[in-house]
């Protein structure tokens, strides 16, 4: 089974996750928007095919090839998709993303909000 991840903004009402529905989850931004965080953040991104692909490793370990691929929803982007493209990747660099963009990573294969 492969490992993704979903940034997504939710409404603060919501009550469980056992509630979440299209309603509840909130805009994140455009792509524009988004893409210009990730930038910020992440100056040495490459992209390719509708997807970014951001450095898997923290910077203390530089040496490490890890690579997290990032896919943005459709317009106005309400889900951003991720999932470890190389290696094993550092949850900390997804952390970082999601605290800008004000965002929860959610992990659909066991249902809960990890962050």
């Amino acid at each position: 089974m492969s490992l993704s991840l979903w940034l997504m903004r939710i409404s603060p009402d919501l009550i469980s996750i056992n509630h979440i529905n299209e309603e509840n989850i909130l805009e994140i931004g455009t792509s524009t928007e988004i893409i210009s965080v990730i930038y910020e953040l992440y100056p040495d991104i490459r992209f390719d095919a509708d997807c970014y692909y951001l450095p898997g490793c923290s910077r203390e370990n530089p040496s490490d090839s890890s690579v997290w691929r990032v896919c943005l929803g459709d317009e106005p982007v309400k889900v951003i998709y991720l999932s470890p493209h190389v290696g094993k990747c550092d949850l900390r660099i997804i952390q970082n993303l999601c605290h800008q963009l004000k965002c929860r990573i959610f992990d659909p294969q066991h249902g809960k909000f990890i962050y």
